[in-house]
């Protein structure tokens, strides 16, 4: 009986000692996370200040990741952070999308390097504690090594990745077109289309669609019906669309870019995206597509980036689908 007890106390100790060791390794926010904020994120999503001209800049999606409470509010989406979820964090998905993906997060500048994903995953994992950080004023946590460099006199500007200039495709497909008006811009905006154009010069629009409450992603398809010749990149991703919506996306003659990761979009969907001959980029992650409507993309022949993983296609599915489209950028994983 006494060694009974010896043994189920040292394996007491022993399961001890080895929580103790994993609360030890937990990611420490100030030190393993904060820096990464730093670097990456907090110069466009801070408190609001005033810029060397005077102007009023607001953080980016009304995004703010200075203080622990905001970076749990989230954004104008909604929460970018779900402690213990990082599947479910955006904080944390949109810095493992690829370089040329829209939503891509930094927008500019060098991605999160694959260390610094890992860190950000494992912290959201285990709860996002921010631990004894004492949250300061955006200068006193970022400081001025943080802050970019001004630029060598005669340096091209920085490109904002995703939003190619008006090359020959853009130039090509804008010939002849009407920009939409600011009251029109604006009256997209008041239905859940966050619309603009693509440069200065091609009044080609970039639509993100996000439904406010009371209406729905259709209604604001519905919205920017009138524009559908205008409409060049369009983000659906993660609204509440049917393939059936998707008759209205099919009707947009100048789409090149369109977005549908985390939708409930099938193959029945997808035939209607068939006619979208002008389509180069297509995300289709976390739908519920299958090699059927894999195979239906074969008669987009201008696809260069196709993004399958997180869908019902196969990787047989999706190497039927790079045979059919050799030059394509086929991404099932």
């Amino acid at each position: 009986m006494t060694k009974t007890i010896a043994a189920f106390a040292g394996l007491v100790a022993i399961a001890l000692s080895a929580a103790g060791r994993a609360q030890a390794e937990e990611v420490d926010f100030k030190e393993k996370v904060l820096p990464i904020l730093k670097e990456k994120c907090m110069d466009c999503h801070r408190a609001p200040y005033k810029d060397e001209r005077g102007r009023t800049k607001k953080p980016k999606g009304d995004l703010r990741l200075d203080t622990a409470e905001m970076i749990l509010k989230g954004s104008e989406d909604g929460k970018v952070v779900v402690p213990g979820k990082s599947g479910e964090s955006s904080l944390y998905k949109l810095t493992t999308l690829t370089e040329d993906d829209d939503d891509v997060m930094p927008p500019k500048g060098d991605l999160l390097t694959k260390e610094q994903q890992e860190i950000l995953k494992k912290w959201i994992d285990e709860g996002a504690k921010f631990g004894d950080w004492k949250e300061q004023t955006f200068e006193d946590t970022v400081g001025a090594a943080a802050k970019p460099a001004a630029a060598p006199e005669g340096a091209p500007a920085p490109s904002h990745r995703g939003h190619p200039a008006a090359d020959d495709l853009y130039e090509r497909l804008a010939q002849g077109a009407q920009p939409a008006t600011e009251q029109e811009l604006s009256a997209l905006g008041e239905a859940g289309v966050q619309a603009q154009p693509l440069s200065a010069g091609v009044p080609l629009l970039r639509a993100i669609v996000r439904a406010k409450p009371g209406n729905t992603a259709a209604d604001a398809l519905a919205a920017l019906s009138p524009h559908a010749a205008l409409v060049s990149h369009l983000d659906l991703a993660r609204e509440e669309i049917s393939d059936a919506d998707l008759k209205a996306v099919a009707a947009m003659p100048k789409l090149t870019r369109l977005d549908l990761r985390g939708t409930k979009v099938t193959d029945a969907g997808i035939a209607h995206l068939t006619g979208a001959k002008e389509l180069v980029y297509l995300n289709l992650y976390g739908t519920g597509v299958t090699d059927a409507g894999a195979a239906k993309l074969a008669a987009l022949p201008k696809l260069e980036s196709v993004y399958l993983w997180g869908s019902k296609i196969t990787e047989k599915g999706a190497a039927a689908l790079q045979g059919k489209l050799p030059e394509a950028k086929i991404v099932w994983r």
